[in-house]
């Protein structure tokens, strides 16, 4: 089991405000297979390195991080796949940071949904 939120504070990102991760909404996931999955992992060490590729300020609707995980044996630094994901962390934005590119989010308030560019 992962502590989310503890995993979540654990590493700072530079010149980005800390935020407070129990206002985080899981964003979109997108997966890609650079090469077959071997069938058996034995005799094999696997690891999956994580980086956050941005971080977007959407005024007051809030943040955007997008993070990157790839999955790649230990030993050959081969790399198997790549899955890029992102999360909202919802009023926490007007910080001053970059907007990335337009997007479409919605998001469920007391069971209404509404909807946002950011």
């Amino acid at each position: 089991m992962i502590d989310f939120y503890a995993r979540s504070n654990s590493t700072p990102i530079a010149g980005v405000p800390k935020f407070d991760t129990r206002g985080a909404l899981d964003g979109e996931r997108r997966i890609t297979f650079l090469r077959p999955l071997p069938v058996s992992s034995e005799g094999r060490r696997f690891e999956i390195r994580s980086k956050v590729i941005g971080v977007y300020d959407k005024g007051k609707p809030g943040t955007v991080v997008e993070t990157e995980q790839t999955l790649a044996d230990a030993q050959s630094g081969e790399v198997y796949s790549r899955a890029v994901g992102s999360g909202f962390y919802v009023g926490q934005g007007g910080w001053g940071g970059p907007k990335g590119r337009l997007r479409w989010f919605y998001v469920l308030y007391s069971s209404s949904l509404s909807a946002f560019a950011g």
